[in-house]
């Protein structure tokens, strides 16, 4: 089991994770998702932490040792890992503020997931707004992930982040989009990817 962006959550929510096996990977995506990466390994001491390169030294290393760059997960778990560099949020190919990590599904499709680059909050408010948070409104009043402001902040260009979710529009074969603020997407999968790379032009 691979728990992306480990959180401390209720013992009873622990129990009913734990009952679909025991991790033996935890992601930590960027330094402001370590928090609670030592309360996980000190649950499950066999685990294994990973991290991008940019944060194994600087950040993360500060809460819990880590094991590998994030990047080795491609070559694990018979492929059914996928870790994905975002177009346009590295300069140098090594400062990554985060990557995506696309998990196999049972019926054969890919979840792509995220933490901190897409937000899909439904709500209007006066938070949203400053963190450029709410989901782009869609014409049947639904609402689909975007890139936040603070997001962009992180990026080195945002006209290579289009590309690359113009790109994953052409895909056929991803299921659902998660991110770690909002609700997670499982419609009209190619459309919010093209809503993301318009809200980036």
């Amino acid at each position: 089991m691979i728990i992306l962006s480990p959180t401390a959550v209720p013992e009873d929510v622990m129990s009913e994770m734990e009952a679909l096996g025991e991790p033996d990977v935890l992601i930590v995506p960027n330094t402001y998702h370590r928090t609670d990466a030592a309360v996980f390994k000190a649950r499950y001491p066999k685990c294994k932490v990973a991290s991008p390169p940019r944060w194994i030294k600087e950040g993360v290393n500060e809460v819990v040792e880590v094991d590998m760059d994030a990047r080795e997960l491609t070559n694990r778990h018979d492929g059914s890992v996928r870790v994905v560099q975002i177009g346009g949020l590295s300069e140098t190919g090594d400062d990554d503020f985060e990557f995506a990590y696309e998990f196999k599904c049972a019926d054969g499709k890919w979840a792509y997931a995220v933490t901190d680059t897409l937000f899909n909050f439904p709500e209007k408010g006066f938070m949203n707004w400053v963190f450029g948070s709410r989901g782009i409104l869609q014409p049947d009043g639904s609402c689909t992930p975007r890139v936040g402001r603070i997001s962009k902040w992180f990026m080195h260009s945002t006209t290579n982040c289009s590309k690359f979710y113009r790109e994953m529009a052409k895909r056929e074969d991803v299921c659902m989009i998660l991110m770690a603020h909002g609700d997670i997407a499982t419609e009209n999968i190619q459309t919010a990817f093209n809503s993301i790379a318009d809200d980036l032009s």
